[in-house]
């Protein structure tokens, strides 16, 4: 019996066990991808080699609900969540083959179909993909390592998103020189001196892209700010001029998904006035690559 389908039968039986700061089973790897709390149900494994897909209820990812299959995959450290099977694209470009593919979607939500697919996956020297892997653990998904030559290129997502540039020092320590939310570009090529020859792998381009979009990047915008008025029990406390900051987060269809407060006014009465005013209020969802997605808006209520 292979050794990854030996830990994921015992994690089955025994429940998830750490091993110091990494994924001993599929399941554990999977729910680490997600917020912690409400702690989501595992509801299907699916097992083909080293990969496993896991179907969870009850998850969420930047405060949005997760539907998708995990997709997973055993390493020498242990399991590292890779992608969310939310296209077609997702388990294709891992080239496991329709036998594999299929084991791995059984009894799993269809993903949608997609024209175009960006090649997300693992490149070069084995060893190294999983030395770097080996420092990507604290991320929630690690759809790709890229390596070339003495540089590699790392993406992630789930807590944000992004890319880390890696350097190999000595010729046997990888360490990161640079992460950053959102894409690397030739900048960041140019400042650690990556050879042109490695641009091409870390699909890095000298000419700027045209945006798809007007406005490709922008963060979450109020539309309609309501204002909180001074509850009427909290006047005779005599507190004067306060202010109540709100932190809202706000969905990919510019719904308030959830509030709260970041500074407290010191009377909850106010707080809570703030938090009404804050969830009432209407927003345009933060844009990424012209799509939008989740994010958050600092809300400031000010009581005179």
């Amino acid at each position: 019996m292979k050794p990854y389908v030996t830990i994921a039968l015992a994690a089955l039986l025994l429940g998830a066990v750490h091993i110091k700061e990494f994924a001993f089973s599929p399941q554990e790897a999977a729910l680490r991808a997600l917020q912690p709390a409400p702690r989501p149900e595992i509801v299907r494994v699916n097992i083909a080699g080293p990969y496993a897909t896991i179907l969870t209820r009850g998850g969420l990812m930047e405060n949005s609900p997760v539907s998708s299959p995990i997709l997973v995959k055993h390493f020498t450290f242990g399991w590292q969540a890779l992608e969310l099977v939310n296209f077609s694209c997702s388990l294709d470009q891992q080239m496991l083959g329709a036998r594999d593919n299929a084991t791995l979607m059984r009894g799993m939500p269809s993903p949608k179909a997609d024209s175009h697919c960006a090649a997300l996956r693992d490149d070069g020297d084995p060893a190294a993909v999983e030395a770097i892997r080996k420092q990507m653990v604290a991320r929630k998904l690690v759809p790709s390592v890229i390596v070339r030559g003495s540089f590699a290129l790392a993406s992630w997502y789930g807590a944000g998103g992004g890319e880390t540039l890696f350097k190999n020092i000595a010729g046997s320590n990888w360490n990161s020189i640079a992460s950053d939310g959102g894409a690397m570009g030739a900048d960041n090529m140019r400042k650690y001196d990556v050879p042109q020859e490695a641009w091409g792998a870390f699909s890095i381009s000298d000419t700027p892209a045209t945006p798809a979009c007007a406005v490709p990047l922008k963060d979450v915008t109020i539309v309609r700010a309501v204002t909180p008025e001074y509850p009427e029990g909290a006047r005779s406390m005599h507190l004067g001029p306060v202010v109540v900051i709100i932190k809202v987060n706000v969905t990919a269809k510019a719904e308030v998904a959830g509030a709260s407060v970041v500074q407290s006014s010191g009377a909850p009465i106010i707080d809570m006035a703030a938090l009404v005013a804050a969830r009432q209020s209407t927003y345009s969802p933060k844009i990424v690559n012209c799509a939008p997605v989740a994010g958050t808006y600092t809300y400031t209520a000010n009581f005179n």
